[in-house]
């Protein structure tokens, strides 16, 4: 619908920002269309958590690389409260699919030195999510709890992967760091308990024998 909408439509459909780039009739290729809908600048917008703490995420995507890697969208949230930095990449195959048989660890969930490479679920369209985000930053306002819709999960560690089969987007955030192949299952702990969650010092235990 989209992609017949953007074809059918005047010369001012596409982005202002990408004149040289975004001409209607040069936009072949649902590669290109996502490159103008979404842009390569950094986003940004705020939300309230459980705490009240009003936390920034920012949002890239990789539209026009010269290197013509496969496309990316990356979402990255600061440290706040209980929760560590974390990098999320998730990214297409060549041919601008997201979701296909052979696609795989096109997800990334990096929480400090460790990075998660997971499949991209296929309920997950992350070009809705980029498109959501940047109708939420033109809005200029913070999302509060009643506008979010939260889940949580855990991440459960099954062996190595290998960086160099990876996206080169990935690659570069997580050369100094470990990498581990994951999977996500659903966790027994509301985001409110996760978040009011304190670590308690712990006891040495003394060598036995």
């Amino acid at each position: 619908v989209v992609w017949s909408a953007v074809r059918s439509t005047s010369p001012g459909c596409c982005r202002k920002m990408f004149p040289d780039f975004c001409i209607c009739k040069d936009i072949t290729h649902k590669t290109e269309l996502m490159d103008c809908i979404l842009g390569n600048r950094t986003h940004e917008i705020g939300y309230k958590d459980p705490s009240g703490t009003v936390v920034r995420q920012t949002m890239n995507f990789n539209a026009f690389n010269p290197e013509g890697n496969p496309r990316a969208l990356k979402l990255q949230v600061h440290a706040h409260d209980n929760f560590q930095d974390m990098t999320m990449i998730m990214h297409a195959a060549a041919s601008g699919y997201w979701h296909h048989a052979t696609l795989k660890n096109n997800m990334l969930l990096k929480f400090g030195a460790r990075c998660h490479i997971l499949d991209l679920p296929s309920d997950v369209f992350p070009i809705d999510i980029g498109v959501n985000f940047l109708e939420t930053e033109s809005g200029n306002f913070i999302l509060n709890q009643e506008d979010q819709i939260i889940s949580t999960n855990t991440l459960i560690v099954d062996g190595t992967v290998e960086l160099g089969i990876l996206h080169p987007d990935i690659q570069r955030l997580c050369e100094a760091s470990e990498v581990v192949r994951s999977r996500m299952v659903p966790a027994n702990q509301t985001y409110m308990e996760v978040s009011a969650f304190k670590l308690l010092p712990g006891r040495e235990i003394a060598p036995s024998g």
